[in-house]
């Protein structure tokens, strides 16, 4: 089965394969392009089933990375990815907390060996690869030469049919033809579909009225702190042809410090939250047609601080009354496939 490729482009890294004489060994060719951040991980698919791949451990294969240029030595830890995420969107081997790669040179061989055992259960087939750096991971979207469970399909050639001759003296001559039955072969089986993770970010900004209000003082920040922590929610509102369209909210809690009727300080909370939408461009996005949320975060605090000073309406005491955040929401999905 031909691969989409042999090599791919993932966040600025070139990921080449690499054949050699073991067929249980698989290497790549990495080479920093032009990434915007260093190397911290590296996925290599496994086209197997998800229980072959939990039942897998990292004892079962030996990683080596060998930088090409240098004698610099690259750090690293084995992970079996089972699970989809943000950081592993796909299921594979994982080169996991790479250190001293850009230091190193930026180009080394990653080689993936199976032991022995697995001589009649790992071949060579085609699987995406995933890259990560500076927070980001993404998968290629597109296959190259990797670890599959699928045997390499082999067809027999087709028989034909010779008619055998035979003669009546001084007459004529009748062909007796002989027909063999034709050799039906296997169909390969069908490539796999490709399934990229997608998504989109959205910035918000919102305000919340404190009611206390909170005891703050902007000379001395520190002398009355105000904290907050908040969560993400979304889910797949509906799908139009080419658009999957998302919903969802932001739910913050913020803590402070108060007075009340009496003048004591005392805890104070405030909850709130904010609503956010947004689309994703999806070619194999159609009405009826099912995904899934695989990942939900805040991308970014841009900002996050009190306002609207002044001096407590019946206490002597500086206060805030208002606390503004912008953030930056990322959202991804996955078409939910049949089969």
């Amino acid at each position: 089965m031909a691969c989409d490729a042999n090599s791919v482009n993932v966040l600025g890294w070139d990921v080449e394969f690499v054949p050699t004489d073991n067929p249980l060994e698989f290497c790549y060719l990495v080479t920093a392009v032009n990434p915007t951040s260093g190397l911290s991980h590296l996925i290599i698919g496994l086209d197997c089933p998800e229980e072959f791949i939990e039942s897998l451990d990292c004892e079962d294969v030996t990683l080596t990375v060998t930088p090409v240029n240098s004698d610099e030595e690259i750090e690293f830890t084995c992970t079996i990815v089972d699970n989809l995420n943000m950081q592993n969107p796909i299921l594979g081997i994982k080169f996991d907390n790479i250190e001293g790669f850009e230091e190193a040179g930026g180009v080394a061989t990653f080689c993936i060996t199976f032991d022995a055992e697995f001589a009649e259960l790992i071949f060579q087939g085609c699987v995406e690869v995933s890259t990560a750096g500076g927070g980001d991971a993404a998968a290629s979207g597109i296959t190259i030469p990797g670890p599959s469970c699928k045997p390499p399909v082999t067809t027999t050639p087709a028989v034909t049919t010779t008619p055998a001759v035979t003669t009546t003296p001084a007459v004529t001559t009748t062909p007796a033809v002989t027909t063999t039955p034709a050799v039906t072969t296997t169909p390969p089986p069908p490539c796999p579909i490709a399934n990229p993770q997608t998504c989109c970010q959205i910035m918000l900004e919102g305000k919340t009225q404190l009611v206390g209000p909170a005891l703050y003082d902007p000379e001395n920040p520190e002398l009355y702190p105000i904290t907050h922590t908040k969560t993400v929610e979304a889910a797949i509102e509906g799908v139009c042809p080419e658009k999957v369209v998302i919903c969802g909210v932001i739910r913050k809690e913020i803590n402070y410090l108060m007075l009340n009727d009496q003048g004591e300080i005392v805890p104070g909370v405030t909850y709130d939250d904010f609503p956010f939408q947004c689309f994703i461009d999806r070619d194999d996005a159609n009405e009826g047609d099912e995904f899934d949320i695989v990942g939900a975060a805040i991308l970014c605090d841009v900002f996050a601080h009190p306002t609207n000073f002044g001096t407590h309406t019946e206490f002597d005491s500086p206060v805030a009354w208002r606390f503004v955040e912008k953030e930056i929401v990322k959202i991804c999905i996955r078409k939910k496939l049949l089969g």
